[in-house]
């Protein structure tokens, strides 16, 4: 008899681990959006249009044409002077981006590499935004011109 409680108190913490593991893989799964603070500042940050050479199957050469505007979260916002000055470094740190994926081929084709595009290119704007007190952060990057020719 007392084997059978142990076993049936194993049994038993051995569903519950289970489940509880389940439910945290769940968790994890799942998408959180960042919750958006009422003062915060929206604003969007046009930065143009890039060219970048793809080197294609047997050393051809194709041009990957990419225009974005990113939307940036802010606690205040931030000067169109600081802006203006940073440009250049935020289209350099997207051409560095777009230049390190290994797979830019497939970004018009593929839905895959377009989702890890807009990752690389939020981890690389998010590099140049300014901290304290701006404390910025890239919200959405709205891709508006894509092309491979």
């Amino acid at each position: 008899m007392n084997k059978k409680k142990l076993l049936l108190l194993i049994l038993g913490l051995l569903i519950v681990l289970g489940a509880s593991g389940g439910g945290w893989y769940w968790w994890m799964r799942q998408e959180h959006p960042l919750p958006v603070n009422p003062h915060s500042n929206l604003q969007s940050m046009p930065l143009g249009s890039f060219v970048v050479t793809v080197m294609g199957k047997h050393g051809m050469s194709h041009y990957l044409v990419v225009g974005m505007t990113v939307s940036v979260q802010s606690a205040q916002a931030i000067a169109a002077q600081w802006q203006k000055a940073h440009t250049p470094q935020m289209r350099a740190a997207v051409l560095d981006a777009l230049l390190s994926m290994k797979n830019l081929r497939q970004v018009v084709t593929s839905a895959t590499t377009r989702v890890q595009m807009h990752v690389v290119l939020t981890k690389a704007i998010n590099s140049v935004l300014p901290g304290k007190p701006y404390f910025a952060t890239v919200r959405q990057i709205y891709v508006t011109k894509l092309m491979l020719q």
